[in-house]
């Protein structure tokens, strides 16, 4: 519960309390000027960035407007298209007020509820508007992308700094001169605020920040590194030792991959080899926001790494 509680209480209630590109902000203060939101706005981004907060400030300080919310990682069939969204967006609200439909993490709807949904868009256009968010872009079929307005919520890394110092801040927390741990945490969870806070508050004790240096995510990414450079343990015990020990790095391959990425780049291994490894480190994390199996992905990159390496 005290993990959720930051997260919770500091959630962002207005646009100007909210992490955002320059540019993004700049788009939605003036959609609250003229009180406009396009039909269908999509926004894209891995978890944690701020798409949900966006989506219910949207609909409460910008547009004060009457909404339903579905979370469609949750209600992810054909039915709740069906039902829940149909009969929502096929009436006018009584007040006057602007009707939206947040659907969150759609990426999860089935192909399915996305064509259904799709259909349900363009024959209630002058009725609703449709605030969608995924972490996967191309997980959406093309039919709605084209549809929408599609941002990409990625917190500016300077921003998000603050953001959890403040929040650090706040709560009255002491660092005691941590603060190379707590910006490498930070860095280490970037761009996913969420995740970043609830680390942070982790390790709090006694009103203070205490992080051993070994609690550092970049250590495991250090013991993965070794494996891949040890002649004697082939790929398929290097496959079982990650997937014992995913609770390392939170079961979170692109962290997994970033990690291994900085541990490569800070390593003692030959500049030539270095760059090559660090390339192939980087196409798989390209990979990771297309593919459906993100451990698949990761071990097919370490794959690549380890011959390198041979």
């Amino acid at each position: 519960m005290f993990n959720d509680l930051w997260v919770e209480k500091y959630r962002p209630p207005t646009l100007k309390d909210i992490v955002l590109k320059k540019e993004v902000r700049e788009y939605f203060e003036q959609v609250k000027k003229t009180q406009h939101l396009p039909n269908h706005v999509m926004f894209c981004s891995p978890p944690g960035g701020g798409k949900t907060s966006l989506a219910k400030i949207i609909v409460k300080d910008i547009l004060d407007a009457s909404y339903l919310y579905i979370n469609a990682s949750d209600e992810r069939g054909i039915d709740v298209i069906r039902s829940k969204v149909t009969n929502f967006a096929q009436t006018k609200s009584f007040d006057g007020k602007v009707k939206v439909v947040i659907l969150d993490e759609m990426d999860g709807l089935t192909f399915d509820a996305q064509r259904a949904l799709r259909n349900t868009m363009e024959e209630y256009a002058d009725n609703v508007r449709f605030i969608l968010t995924a972490n996967y872009r191309n997980r959406i079929i093309a039919a709605i992308a084209s549809r929408a307005a599609i941002f990409e919520i990625v917190p500016p890394l300077e921003d998000s700094i603050i953001y959890c110092l403040e929040v650090l801040k706040k709560e009255n927390i002491k660092i005691n001169g941590q603060k190379d741990k707590v910006l490498k945490i930070i860095n280490e969870c970037y761009p996913d605020i969420r995740k970043a806070i609830n680390t942070l508050s982790k390790y709090v004790k006694d009103g203070a920040i205490e992080i051993k240096e070994e609690e550092s995510n970049l250590g495991f990414s250090d013991k993965v590194l070794k494996i891949l450079s040890e002649k004697d343990i082939d790929e398929v015990q290097l496959r079982k030792y990650v997937i014992e020990n995913e609770v390392e790095f939170s079961n979170d391959y692109q962290l997994l991959l970033k990690n291994l990425f900085e541990t490569v780049f800070n390593s003692t291994i030959s500049f030539d080899k270095k760059r090559e490894m660090m390339l192939v480190l980087g196409e798989g994390l390209y990979r990771h926001q297309l593919v459906m199996d993100f451990e698949i992905n990761a071990f097919c990159t370490m794959i690549k790494l380890k011959k390198l390496l041979s």
